[in-house]
């Protein structure tokens, strides 16, 4: 069996000329990008069953000495490697996993995953990952998907099944010529490389929140779970519906909702959501939700 590697990356700041720069540019979205962080994002990580993997956060290069003091803090929670950069091509996301993780290794395998700043993930989503990693292999590229997952907005939680979603994990050969899961759209994935299912509970949990460029409601209403998957500050807030929301939402705005995310799908790959910076060829354009 070959060894295995992994690389997590979470873009926190990048600066980007998409629709995102409208966003980053308003009055406290930083401050807002580090209460989602701590909140979500960094619990999460931290309280992973498996830990053997590097996690790298991405910061543009201009970010300011009072963030730069609240990243270190962020760190003694769970250690991270935070990396403030510039513009950089498509090309650049290899090169940040190859500093991080050393010269090529003979036999061994490079799984790099990708989990936004404002989401968070199930405690054994990095393990079962890496274990779909290492058993699924064939000798070339693949991906890994976790279909369910958990959408939050306000006090309401939807259960939602996505077959290619935006926590894209990419498995390849450790050779000069890999290039991480950051240069595929996540939706685009099943169209380039075979792409594996997890099994199990919800694997993630999405966060619809008043900056969000693309994420929005999905799947059906549930009740709160149980917290043993998700530490328990992910799910405070989150109320039970009642049996008449239960069934407008299942029977009328679910599957309501699932034929948008059909037609959305559709429209992105006629007419990409970042044209300008797809033709720049700039990281804000690898991913979308």
């Amino acid at each position: 069996m070959p060894s295995l590697v992994q690389v997590v990356i979470t873009r926190f700041s990048l600066i980007t000329f998409g629709r995102e720069y409208a966003y980053r540019m308003a009055p406290g979205w930083l401050e807002g990008r580090f209460d989602l962080f701590e909140r979500y994002c960094l619990p999460t990580i931290a309280a992973q069953t498996q830990q053997d993997f590097i996690w790298l956060v991405l910061f543009d290069e201009g970010t300011p000495g009072w963030a730069r003091e609240r990243i270190a803090q962020c760190q003694q929670v769970r250690p991270f490697t935070p990396l403030y950069l510039g513009q950089f091509d498509a090309a650049g996301w290899a090169r940040m996993v190859r500093d991080a993780i050393g010269a090529p290794v003979p036999d061994r395998l490079i799984l790099t995953s990708n989990i936004d700043n404002d989401d968070g993930v199930a405690a054994d989503y990095i393990a079962r990952v890496q274990d779909a990693a290492l058993r699924e292999w064939r000798g070339e590229t693949f991906a890994v998907n976790a279909p369910w997952g958990l959408v939050r907005t306000g006090r309401r939680l939807f259960l939602h099944y996505h077959p290619s979603c935006a926590f894209t994990n990419m498995v390849e050969a450790d050779t000069p010529l890999f290039r991480t899961t950051m240069t595929t759209r996540h939706n685009d994935l099943p169209l380039q490389m075979r792409l594996v299912q997890l099994a199990g509970g919800p694997g993630w949990l999405q966060v619809v929140h008043g900056n969000n460029v693309s994420n929005r409601v999905r799947g059906k209403v549930i009740d709160k779970p149980g917290e043993a998957a998700f530490p328990a500050q992910v799910l405070t807030g989150v109320d039970n519906p009642g049996w008449l929301e239960k069934i407008w939402d299942n029977t009328i705005l679910a599957p309501a909702r699932a034929l948008r995310d059909r037609a959305f799908i559709l429209i992105r790959r006629i007419i990409p959501a970042d044209r300008a910076a797809l033709r720049q060829n700039l990281p804000g354009a690898s991913q979308g939700a």
